[in-house]
């Protein structure tokens, strides 16, 4: 699995950082996840931007608070891998376009609409340059974060 972020910053982000070349979502706190649907995984990891290999130790789904048009919505997330060793969860673009939905990105905004055109969800560039979604908690302070060029892969 790619993942084309890296963070820098000192402490964890409850924050869902938006990744164009990641292939999965990945999130990193456990209590996140479903019960029903989380099974364990032994064996593989993701690698970094800056080639670090992170383990993934499950795989399940997640419900996400996020504001859609100023109002509070939750939101599931399938297929996403739990790694506890990053400090970021990273909702990936490709694997939401797999769905069905369309992501549009203008003026530091973001939206991901579904098949009819309605926007599904909605988000936003931070200072650092960084898009994330808008949940309804306080977004995030800027991080570092780098882009990778190379391609990486599973291990």
């Amino acid at each position: 699995m790619k993942v084309s972020f890296v963070c820098r910053a000192g402490s964890r982000t409850n924050a869902w950082w938006i990744d164009i070349g990641a292939e999965d979502h990945v999130c990193y706190d456990e209590n996140l996840f479903d019960k029903q649907s989380y099974r364990e995984v032994i064996g593989n990891s993701i690698v970094t931007a800056n080639n670090e290999a992170v383990a993934i130790v499950g795989k399940g789904s997640v419900m996400i608070d996020i504001l859609l048009n100023d109002q509070p919505i939750k939101i599931r997330l399938t297929d996403v891998y739990h790694c506890p060793g990053l400090h970021y969860n990273l909702m990936s673009v490709g694997q939401v376009e797999a769905k069905g939905y369309t992501c549009s990105i203008k003026n530091g905004r973001f939206r991901f609409m579904n098949s009819k055109g309605a926007v599904a969800l909605t988000g936003s560039r931070n200072e650092g340059g960084a898009y994330f979604v808008n949940t309804s908690s306080i977004p995030p302070k800027s991080v570092i974060l780098a882009s990778s060029s190379g391609s990486a892969k599973a291990s």
